[in-house]
């Protein structure tokens, strides 16, 4: 799984208080009584569960980083149901408030941080809700849409150096892209292209957004 932002911090549930000098430096503790069903062998190591693991680091991290963390864990196979019901049992722990946010909010249909930070924006932004790998057939075949307002023909695409500096040579992925968008505008979509760099910029970006949408 990929994290938003890296941390020299490493977290550990303890059933009781350990020798600290036998972590390490780095390693901060929390003493909490774990239901079974919350534990899994992994490799003779007991570990938290999927869904426990992501309930307590969306206690803990802000909004954003967990958003994250959680949209992955759900295309894992994360059970957004399950996790609901184990925060309907810890009601009265710290943070669990937050958590609840960041289970409502994720989606698995998100492919990359940044189309997670993205959903989690528009949010924040109170834009209306678009539709995430909105798929659209063209001439060329199925293409899928980042975000998508159907209903308006208005797309969000996200543009990485992954989808231009990855394994297909540079010009041939404008090319390619290029061409996509092409069919789709003949369709009548209409695109607002945003970068990494523009989700720093939340009002600049719902404004581009609202007056695609509007028009």
């Amino acid at each position: 799984m990929r994290f938003l932002r890296d941390s020299s911090v490493i977290h550990v549930s303890c059933a009781s208080n350990p020798c600290l000098r036998r972590l390490g430096a780095g390693v901060r503790t929390h003493v909490v009584r774990l239901p079974e069903e919350h534990i899994e062998d992994i490799a003779g190591i007991r570990c938290t569960t999927l869904e426990r693991t992501i309930i307590d680091c969306a206690r803990i991290m802000p909004l954003e980083d967990a958003i994250v963390l959680a949209d992955q864990a759900l295309g894992l196979g994360a059970d957004r149901g399950l996790l609901l019901r184990m925060l309907d049992g810890m009601a009265g722990y710290r943070g669990v408030v937050n958590a609840r946010r960041v289970v409502e909010l994720s989606d698995p249909r998100s492919e990359s941080v940044a189309e997670s930070r993205a959903r989690l924006l528009f949010h924040l932004e109170n834009l209306p809700a678009p539709i995430p790998q909105w798929e659209v057939q063209t001439p060329l075949g199925r293409r899928f849409l980042d975000f998508a307002w159907p209903e308006e023909l208005v797309a969000v695409e996200f543009d990485g150096e992954v989808k231009y500096f990855g394994s297909t040579p540079t010009d041939r992925a404008l090319y390619e892209e290029r061409l996509r968008e092409r069919h789709l505008m003949e369709l009548g979509w209409r695109f607002v292209r945003l970068t990494w760099t523009d989700l720093e910029r939340s009002g600049e970006v719902r404004r581009r957004i609202t007056s695609a949408l509007r028009s």
